[in-house]
């Protein structure tokens, strides 16, 4: 996170640094042992010369040497903007500058020359010059050594500038195998991304659709940056920028149709490839797998059709105190990164949902090659998402109060949630949490909204996205107003590019007590490196008093926690993310493919990015009730005997039952956003469903299947629920967390 960037700087600098010092300690290596090598030699020839003049030649020949060497290493750390092989033929040019100064000190222990001319002869090396001076014609082996790296500084630095280009090509091609970033403005969090991704030792290349001259001039790395027309020679600049060879590509311009166009084009150059490669398999008869799709072993997921819901549920609770479950999770997360590395994921940027609606419908979106995975992503809405994969149970519903389940179904039902913030970040925010963090089957769902402006008199149809107008309630409330309200606040949630703004609100927060009754914060901005550090210590100002127990809370287990991060810093983690959810997405669908066995579902990898999208959501939702569930039912079903189990069963079906009216409630939600009406005719092209109906009005068939869809799901889930130290260490330093216990993370 950017707080921490001057530590990053730090340690980047630091490496540099440690990298560069290396080379300098082998030049003075060779330089040092040339200068011995060479003085034993001609030793013999200065017995009859003043001891004095022979100390003074080698003590200042050892001082100039010393000079370019220094010389040599500042311009290695300081010289910005340079390829690696131009900052190599300097460093070699330096060193032949100073063997040449030893060769020629001979002349100056003769008299022969002065110091200047064993500069200027040293120099003139690089020209193919050489005036000998010496008698006998015998010359010193560190002159030759000098005259041969001259030489090759000299051509290599006539390659470099005559076949740059091709030198560059050559060893994208060769070196860089991972990581092509495609943009058309030359913007910081383009170059924030590439640079941190290489800090974590990936090869990065950037192509830039316009403003190319603009990127190369603010260019201060080693980055490979390439043009990349889109409209005239777009397989052009893709083959320059190897992305037949790249295993992630993020596609990042402003412009969603030029994302679709590149995609498109990379989509054909991965098939070419792909249709090569299973042809040598089958000319060598190598086995070759038909599924594209990703997937963690399941076992006995062949049996689910034969389950009820009832023995649905007792193998979920016999997961949930399995403790072989972790090794078999570690084994799968094994088996999916085996079969990652040899897919190519691509990210699309778009930035409203009508155009991924409507670009989705496009074959390629629809017919996946087996090596080619799309995501289409909307930066905020990405970030939104990680920053909700965070929420945890303990904090937002303070679970490790709740002592049965009647006592848990009331408090998800009185759960409450604020937003405050501006702008298209805050808009993404409510469609988010509307489709993400529904916990009861309020109709419709309830929201509030902080009013932190100075006059206030904002309504709802001020601040509400148009599409949430009839799936939304929204209570606009001042701060003052919201710390007199009954219960506690589960989750507020502020939004916004404005870092002054959230310091106006948390102010605003603070001012009116409003802290005694919020459990857990999520700050999300954009991430201006000076503002957002300073917002940072503001946060820390704000729980200073906590900090030193001049302030507390009524209640010893009353804890909140801030989460705090912006979208440039979440940007890094889209990889991990979807590294993570788009494996348990497909199951998701597996499992709904199971339950609706009367609906017509395609293959996953079949799927239009809606509806995958959508499954990364239903997956959001279920590790939220997968904590629920984990947090209340390990402690409570480890000890049931089977007779205590069977009696209370329905107490524990019943409260399955309330978390598939959630899962039904949000779905119902996000179907509307994708603007589907309900039908008894099942059309994906109509957006039609027969179940697109509240809960209460479903039949009870419909209701058992829900139940039944549900309870695959969260098996699935459970089973491959990712190691906890993996899943936490993803988000280390980008989602800063602040306890008002002085516990930070």
């Amino acid at each position: 996170m950017r707080g921490k960037d001057s530590n990053r700087n730090i340690t980047h600098w630091y490496k540099k640094l440690k990298t560069y010092s290396i080379i300098s300690f082998l030049m003075w290596i060779a330089v040092v042992t040339g200068m011995i090598i060479f003085f034993v030699l001609e030793s013999n020839k200065w017995r009859a010369m003043n001891y004095l003049t022979v100390k003074r030649v080698m003590f200042t020949t050892g001082s100039l040497i010393a000079i370019l060497i220094f010389i040599s290493l500042l311009a290695l750390l300081l010289i910005k903007r340079q390829a690696m092989e131009r900052k190599f033929l300097m460093a070699i040019a330096f060193l032949a500058i100073a063997l040449g100064i030893i060769g020629y000190s001979n002349l100056i222990f003769e008299r022969n020359a002065s110091y200047f001319d064993a500069v200027y002869k040293s120099i003139q090396l690089f020209t193919g010059g050489f005036d000998e001076g010496f008698n006998n014609n015998k010359i010193p082996a560190v002159l030759n050594v000098a005259r041969f790296l001259a030489v090759f500084v000299s051509f290599g630095t006539i390659v470099a500038l005559v076949l740059k280009e091709k030198l560059r090509n050559l060893k994208i091609k060769i070196f860089y195998r991972d990581v092509l970033i495609i943009a058309d403005k030359a913007e910081g969090y383009i170059v924030d991304l590439a640079e941190n991704l290489i800090k974590g030792n990936r090869k990065v290349v950037i192509g830039y659709t316009s403003d190319y001259e603009r990127a190369i001039d603010k260019r201060e790395s080693e980055i490979p940056i390439i043009s990349v027309d889109v409209e005239n020679d777009i397989k052009v600049g893709l083959k320059t920028c190897n992305v037949k060879n790249a295993k992630v590509v993020y596609l990042l311009c402003n412009n969603t149709e030029d994302n679709v166009k590149l995609a498109k084009n990379i989509y054909e150059e991965m098939k070419l490839n792909n249709e090569l490669i299973y042809k040598l398999k089958e000319k060598f008869s190598i086995r070759h797998s038909d599924s594209g799709n990703i997937d963690y072993k399941t076992e006995n997921s062949e049996n689910w059709g034969d389950k009820t819901n009832e023995q649905l549920i007792k193998d979920y609770l016999k997961i949930l105190n399995d403790n072989d479950n972790d090794n078999d999770t570690r084994q799968n997360l094994e088996i999916y990164r085996k079969k990652k590395s040899n897919k190519t994921v691509c990210y699309i940027q778009y930035l409203k949902d009508q155009e991924r609606n409507y670009y989705s419908i496009d074959k390629i979106f629809n017919d996946r090659s087996d090596n080619f995975v799309t995501y289409f992503i909307n930066p905020y809405d990405i970030a939104i998402r990680q920053m909700l994969s965070k929420v945890s149970v303990v904090n937002s519903l303070k679970i490790d109060r709740i002592t049965s389940l009647d006592e848990l179904e009331k408090q998800l039902k009185q759960i409450n949630i604020v937003v405050s913030g501006t702008g298209d970040l805050l808009d993404r925010t409510f469609i988010e949490i509307a489709k993400n963090c529904v916990y009861n089957n309020n109709e419709p769902m309830k929201m509030y909204y902080m009013d932190h402006s100075r006059f206030g008199g904002l309504t709802p149809h001020d601040i509400l996205p148009n599409e949430l107008y009839e799936l939304v309630e929204l209570e606009v409330k001042s701060a003052e107003e919201l710390s007199r309200i009954e219960n506690t606040i589960n989750l507020f949630f502020i939004s916004s590019i404005d870092e002054k703004e959230i310091q106006s609100i948390l102010q605003k927060v603070f001012q009116y007590d409003l802290q005694n009754k919020i459990h857990e914060y999520m700050i999300l901005t954009k991430g201006n490196d000076i503002e957002y550090s300073i917002l940072q210590t503001y946060i820390k100002s704000l729980l200073e008093q906590y900090y030193v127990g001049e302030k507390s809370f009524e209640y010893n287990f009353f804890n909140p926690i801030i989460h705090i991060s912006s979208v440039t810093d979440l940007m890094m983690k889209i990889d991990e993310f979807y590294e993570d959810y788009g494996p348990k997405s497909k199951d998701m669908h597996k499992a709904y493919g199971k339950a609706f066995k009367d609906n017509e579902v395609k293959n996953f990898s079949n799927l239009s990015e809606i509806f995958r999208d959508s499954n990364v959501v239903g997956v959001l939702h279920n590790e939220f009730i997968i904590d629920v569930i984990d947090k209340l039912l390990i402690e409570r079903t480890k000890t049931y005997t089977e007779f205590e189990l069977e009696n209370n069963l329905k107490k524990i079906e019943g409260f399955f039952n309330h978390l598939s009216i959630t899962e039904h409630e949000r779905w119902y939600i996000e179907r509307k956003l994708q603007q589907y009406i309900y039908s008894k005719e099942q059309s994906e092209i109509y957006n039609k469903n027969p179940n697109l109906k509240h809960w209460k009005e479903l039949s009870d068939k419909q209701k058992y299947f829900n139940l039944y869809y549900l309870l695959q799901t969260l098996i699935t889930q459970r089973k491959n629920k990712a190691n906890t130290d993996e899943s936490t260490n993803i988000y280390k330093d980008i989602i800063l967390e602040y306890k008002f216990d002085n516990n930070q993370s």
